[in-house]
C-alpha cells in the first residue's frame, strides 16, 4: 500500500511541476513579447521597394524604453484608421518638425531630405488636399516607401501618429532566407 501512495506522490509532484513549468514559459512569452520585441509580417506593397509581402520582422520593443524613433527608422504602430491592425511605415519627421511636399520631393524643415529607400523616378504626392504639417508634441509623420499614387496609407491620408500608438522599431527581417539581415 505504501508503493502505491509513493506512487501518487510521485504522480502530483510531477504534474505540480509540468504546470508550474507550463506557467512560467507562458508567462516568459508574454513579458517577452510585452516588453522586449515582437514579430510582424509585411502584407501589401507599401513599403516596396524595402519590404515585400510576406517579408518577416522582428521589431524591438525594449528600444522604445531608452530612445525615441528616428527618422529613418521602420516602426510598427496601431493603424489609425483600421481597428486591429498594425502598420509598418519609415519615420519622415517627429515633434515639432514641419513637413512639406511639393514638386514631387518631401521638405522637412525646408530641407529636401534624401530618400535612397524610394524608387528612382517617383515622385511622392500629397495624396488629400493637405501638403504642409506641423508635428504635434510626441507624435510623429511616417509614409511608406512606396510613393506611387495610392499605393501607401499613411500620415499624408490620416495624419501624424502618436508615440503611444509606436508598437516597435522594425529592425531585422527574418524570411524570406534570402533577405536576412538588419533592416535600414
Amino acid at each position: 500500500m505504501s508503493e502505491n501512495l509513493e506512487r501518487k506522490e510521485y504522480i502530483k509532484s510531477e504534474a505540480k511541476s509540468w504546470i508550474l513549468t507550463i506557467i512560467i514559459a507562458f508567462a516568459l512569452a508574454f513579458l517577452i513579447r510585452t516588453f522586449i520585441f515582437n514579430t510582424t509580417r509585411v502584407e501589401g506593397s507599401s513599403m516596396h521597394p524595402t519590404l515585400e509581402t510576406g517579408d518577416k520582422l522582428i521589431s524591438s520593443r525594449i528600444s522604445m524604453y531608452f530612445r525615441e524613433p528616428k527618422v529613418g527608422d521602420i516602426i510598427v504602430f496601431k493603424s489609425p484608421i483600421s481597428p486591429g491592425d498594425d502598420y509598418i511605415k519609415r519615420v519622415i519627421a517627429k515633434e515639432g518638425d514641419e513637413v512639406r511636399i511639393e514638386n514631387g520631393n518631401v521638405y522637412v524643415n525646408s530641407q529636401k531630405i534624401d530618400e535612397p529607400y524610394i524608387e528612382p523616378g517617383i515622385e511622392t504626392i500629397a495624396e488629400g488636399y493637405e501638403s504642409y504639417w506641423v508635428i504635434s508634441p510626441d507624435c510623429y509623420f511616417v509614409m511608406g516607401d512606396n510613393r506611387q499614387f495610392n499605393k501607401s496609407t499613411d500620415s499624408r491620408i490620416f495624419g501624424e501618429i502618436s508615440h503611444k500608438d509606436i508598437k516597435g522599431i522594425a529592425v531585422y527581417r527574418y524570411a524570406p532566407f534570402s533577405k536576412i539581415g538588419v533592416l535600414h
